[in-house]
């Protein structure tokens, strides 16, 4: 394992720390900068959260960018300038969190840049069960708060080349199908077709991750369920070209 490179420049909340003695004229020892721009220190954040700001770095160059959320990594991508990260603060426990995003150049050297924040639950209608709470962005990245209402099901939409509710945009939104479903003991199979992403959850579990551009695309998770209620939530976005979303199940043949 690597051991922990010295900072040698003050970044974020950290301390200076010492350059070390072997640093010598034209060794690259300086750590990279990193600004965290959004979410704001103390902000409160709900539903999907943008994670951005810059880093910089003497030598220029692109350096490893990761995103840690109280001490856990939970994404990584590489930048030269400027990071953009998406969060999930529905996934989060209510209450304060830290924000850390980690830069680490060619040489080694890390910075970082901090803030605290408060997740809390969207406040949303609730919805009976066997019934879906559809929540709908009108961008592809779930940001911001969503329109919502409860809906029966199935879900079994075609809209070609339109949007859920006729209006603009007709590409890139997203939709957000949650509800609790009553479901006998037994094997299930969960039958969907997405153009283009999908992800489905059963009782917090992910069974189908399909997050990406795709023409009509059909898939099949099977899954054994116990008597009783279950939760189930189905997430979609639209890229580009039609917009195609179902999703059905029924006991294992």
């Amino acid at each position: 394992m690597r051991s922990a490179p010295v900072i040698a420049l003050c970044v974020g909340l950290a301390a200076c720390e010492p350059e070390p003695p072997g640093c010598r004229a034209g060794d690259d020892c300086s750590a990279p900068v990193v600004r965290i721009t959004q979410p704001a220190p103390g902000e409160r954040v709900e539903g999907w959260v943008a994670v951005e700001g810059t880093v910089s770095d003497l030598a220029g160059a692109t350096m490893q960018v990761e995103l840690l959320l109280d001490g856990a990594l939970v994404g990584a991508s590489d930048s030269a300038e400027r990071f953009s990260f998406r969060l999930d603060a529905e996934a989060c426990p209510v209450g304060g969190h830290v924000l850390r995003v980690r830069a680490t150049d060619a040489a080694g050297n890390e910075g970082f840049d901090e803030v605290n924040v408060e997740s809390r639950l969207l406040d949303l209608p609730g919805c009976p069960v066997n019934a879906w709470q559809r929540q709908h962005w009108r961008n592809h990245e779930g940001l911001g708060r969503p329109e919502v209402r409860c809906e029966p099901g199935p879900i079994d939409y075609d809209w070609g080349y339109g949007s859920p509710d006729g209006e603009q945009p007709t590409e890139l939104f997203m939709l957000r199908w949650s509800g609790t479903w009553e479901f006998e003991a037994g094997p299930y199979d969960f039958v969907a077709r997405a153009d283009d992403g999908l992800r489905l959850w059963v009782d917090g579990e992910p069974i189908i991750d399909a997050w990406r551009q795709q023409p009509p695309t059909d898939f099949t998770a099977r899954r054994v369920m116990t008597a009783g209620r279950h939760a189930v939530r189905l997430d979609y976005y639209e890229a580009t070209s039609i917009a195609v979303i179902r999703l059905a199940w029924a006991p294992a043949q």
